[in-house]
């Protein structure tokens, strides 16, 4: 997880605002090694936005006793995925469009031990949407770091102890509570919307960074 707990990985472009006034998400098709984003033959050559989350469990051990196919796997999933998404979908983004990728608070406050991995695939991201918001110029690319957010990846990192981690963190916030993807999704709209803001990492942790 180069990201914070969250929702797996969905690539989605922006179609329109729903009923409720947010941006509706259409989901694209998954990415596979090799193989291209198949939208010319669905008839949808040209997208506005285009974000990716991720939320992968990562590899945990101490660096002594990673197993070297796990890394590149997470490699593979997290790091290689997001540059071939850029690169199949980057033709048939609008220009003066977006592209927002998801980083997380594992960059800035690894876990440790076995947190160092996870930390270099996160921070990298950063330095990705610089290059590429250069790149693709004046289309924007940026990227959202999450800290803690309660979704099911919890159930799968720490099973049942789930609810004392969350409440633990939340009493150390300076927001005082953890985020809900409703917190997160403010941040990718944005994004989205805001046609000066380019080559950055937006922040949304409740403060986990400082603390």
């Amino acid at each position: 997880m180069s990201s914070s707990p969250g929702a797996p990985r969905k690539n989605c472009r922006l179609r329109k605002k729903s009923s409720a006034g947010l941006p509706a998400c259409e989901a694209l098709p998954p990415i596979s090694s090799g193989r291209p984003i198949s939208l010319a033959s669905s008839r949808r050559l040209e997208f506005d936005h285009l974000v990716t989350t991720a939320g992968t469990p990562p590899p945990g051990e101490p660096i002594e006793a990673l197993d070297l196919d796990v890394i590149r796997r997470f490699v593979d999933n997290k790091l290689i995925g997001t540059i071939a998404l850029a690169k199949h979908a980057s033709p048939y983004l609008k220009r003066g469009g977006s592209m927002t990728i998801t980083s997380g608070i594992n960059k800035d406050r690894p876990p440790v031990p076995g947190g160092a991995v996870v930390a270099a695939i996160a921070g990298s991201f950063s330095y990705f949407a610089h290059g590429l918001a250069l790149e693709l110029a004046p289309s924007r690319v940026n990227v959202v770091s999450p800290g803690w957010v309660d979704t099911p990846m919890w159930d799968v990192l720490v099973g049942s102890a789930k609810s004392g981690y969350l409440k633990d963190m939340a009493g150390r916030l300076p927001a005082g509570r953890i985020a809900t993807l409703a917190d997160v999704v403010s941040a990718y709209i944005y994004l989205m919307e805001s046609d000066f803001t380019t080559g950055e990492t937006i922040h949304v942790d409740g403060g986990q960074r400082l603390i």
